[in-house]
């Protein structure tokens, strides 16, 4: 009878113990593999937590800018790439624009940007991540202004940013 318990003890310890699959490299793998391009955005601005406008993200954005592709690299550092449209005639510039970690057990993603010391490190939740779709939101606060923002990315193919 002891050994019966103690190996149910054992089994139930390595249960505990399996690996999470969240944790299995699936969703650094779908981040990496591909070549992200911004859908949709949008965001929200509340007034004490009451709703005042929803405001479109792509339609404030230059025409030059909607067509950038995004780059999540295994080294963990992140490229922007102007694409086709360009804000100016530089053909070959690229921003190797930040770094990127998974937070929170995989659930958040944080980028901090390493051009700009006016733009702070951002978290955002990940609301879905496979190798299709990229859906992030963040949330920040101004004075008594609450603000929503969340954007969906689309992989158009493969990275060509490796590390």
């Amino acid at each position: 009878m002891r050994k019966l318990f103690i190996l149910s003890v054992g089994l139930v310890m390595l249960a505990a113990c399996k690996k999470d699959s969240s944790s299995d490299g699936l969703k650094e793998r779908a981040l990496t593999s591909g070549t992200w391009k911004l859908l949709n955005g949008y965001t929200q601005v509340y007034l004490r937590d009451s709703f005042i406008i929803s405001r479109d993200d792509i339609a404030g954005m230059d025409s030059c800018e909607q067509d950038n592709l995004f780059y999540f690299k295994s080294d963990h550092g992140t490229v922007e790439d102007p694409n086709i449209k360009r804000c100016w005639d530089d053909t070959g510039l690229v921003w190797l624009g930040g770094t990127w970690q998974f937070a929170g057990g995989e659930s958040q993603l944080t980028y901090k940007f390493t051009l700009s010391p006016f733009i702070p490190t951002v978290t955002a939740d990940i609301l879905k991540l496979d190798e299709q779709t990229l859906t992030l939101q963040y949330k920040w606060d101004v004075d008594t202004f609450s603000f929503i923002t969340t954007k969906m990315y689309q992989n158009v193919g493969v990275s060509r940013y490796k590390q």
